[in-house]
């Protein structure tokens, strides 16, 4: 493949000095509900947690926003609080960046040469394979009554996360 058309893989910008920095590839990028998630960029904030050794970030098929997403942990510590995760990345993401699920293995699936196999997780998980110990489902928190909504009466920019097990 030319050099050319690997750059057409990349997701960045030009900063006012004609610096590039790549945010992410473009293969990883989710796009839920019609907004551009980089994965990267989730994962750079749930690797913040000292519970957290590892993180992938991938985007599941979903009916309703296309698609919904799901972040990969492994463990540091053997603690897997998932609702503890959500919690804190309520803080610091946008409710359409947040992981919508969380799933906990042992191990990244890696090539030779070190690189997290994205595509081997989307296949593990959507066909219900991985080992998850805890599974979060994020749901919209309703609309307080001084706010104003869709008339579904729900607002869909937050986000509330409830453990369940299944």
């Amino acid at each position: 493949m030319p050099a050319e058309a690997k750059w057409k893989e990349l997701i960045g910008y030009l900063d006012a000095d004609g610096l590039l920095t790549v945010i992410d590839r473009k293969k990883d990028m989710i796009v839920t509900g019609g907004s551009n998630v980089y994965a990267r960029e989730v994962e750079d904030v749930l690797l913040t947690f000292p519970e957290v050794r590892e993180a992938a970030v991938i985007g599941l098929p979903h009916r309703i926003w296309g698609e919904a997403v799901t972040a990969v942990l492994v463990s540091r510590t053997g603690e897997r609080n998932s609702a503890a995760i959500i919690d804190g990345c309520r803080e610091v993401l946008a409710g359409y960046r947040m992981p919508k699920h969380i799933e906990w293995i042992d191990e990244l699936p890696r090539n030779s040469y070190g690189k997290v196999l994205k595509k081997e997780l989307r296949k593990r998980l959507a066909a219900g394979s991985a080992v998850a110990t805890q599974h979060v489902r994020a749901e919209p928190a309703p609309v307080p009554e001084n706010e104003p909504s869709n008339g579904s009466g729900m607002r869909h920019s937050i986000i509330d996360a409830k453990t369940t097990s299944d």
